[in-house]
């Protein structure tokens, strides 16, 4: 009887691992948490394969599969199936999307083979990763980004926004400077916007005319973000701001105490100068 379709126990020497793998590095930890969680529960999930001329290769379940083996399994459970070589790539595309923690970048490359080998639109992708245009769309510009940024994003290091903000720096000493210290920093997004629109303001400042070297104006920059409170005026983290929903009446009220603040403080500095 045909095994195909079918649950089934195949011997570990059998099994082949798969030839297409999203997943580019997996974390030891990880493997080591599954196999603890297999060694006491078993297998609740099958692994897939498909049928090839030497016996058996992984379609899905691949950690599954490792973690089975550092434990010493000779058999693991799996259902079996009767597919192509592009099939069996987009059914690992597909289940790891919604099953494995990839990282950004391999998300992206993921998004990239389904348009580039298989003739997917971006609104396919989509729906087929039931995830947001705005997404797949930042996922594709990742593989566009410098080395640099491409791999902070893939070890974690910096989030997909704050790589994003670094990546419109052009300039590529100083793009390379500002994401060592975002790196070393753990930058926000936030705070690599507020370094990008400096340096910006810096090369406008600095202009094609001047006589000072380009690293003159690279000096490390601020761990936060910062803009004058309102009311006060002090500089304070923008993390730490607080952006209140007013009508327009009551913006002008605010405005108009704000003035009476000033001028009663300037007449008490004025009272206190006449009598020292």
């Amino acid at each position: 009887m045909s095994k195909l379709g079918k649950l089934v126990m195949v011997e570990m020497v059998k099994i082949q691992e798969p030839g297409h793998q999203l997943r580019q590095k997996m974390s030891e930890e990880g493997l080591e948490e599954l196999g603890k969680s297999m060694a006491k529960v078993g297998l609740e999930n099958a692994i897939k394969l498909r049928s090839t001329p030497s016996g058996y290769e992984i379609v899905s379940g691949h950690r599954r599969y490792l973690a089975a083996k550092d434990l010493g399994w000779d058999k693991i459970k799996a259902t079996i199936d009767d597919l192509s070589d592009e099939e069996t790539e987009l059914r690992a595309i597909h289940e790891n999307f919604h099953r494995e923690d990839l990282s950004p970048i391999e998300e992206g490359k993921a998004c990239r083979d389904l348009i580039e080998k298989f003739g997917y639109s971006e609104k396919e992708v989509e729906k087929l990763c039931s995830k947001s245009a705005s997404w797949v769309a930042s996922r594709l510009a990742l593989l566009e980004m410098p080395p640099e940024l491409q791999e902070a994003v893939d070890v974690g290091a910096l989030s997909v926004s704050a790589v994003r903000e670094l990546a419109a720096i052009t300039d590529d000493e100083a793009r390379e400077y500002y994401t060592g210290h975002a790196i070393k920093q753990g930058a926000t997004a936030q705070l690599c916007s507020f370094w990008r629109g400096r340096w910006e303001l810096e090369k406008i400042t600095r202009g094609p005319s001047s006589s000072l070297p380009p690293d003159a104006f690279m000096h490390p920059p601020p761990a936060e973000a910062c803009m004058p409170c309102f009311w006060c005026e002090q500089d304070t983290p923008i993390r730490a701001i607080e952006h209140l929903r007013v009508c327009v009446h009551c913006r002008d009220t605010i405005i108009d105490a704000k003035l009476v603040m000033i001028t009663d403080a300037a007449r008490e500095q004025r009272e206190k100068g006449k009598k020292q």
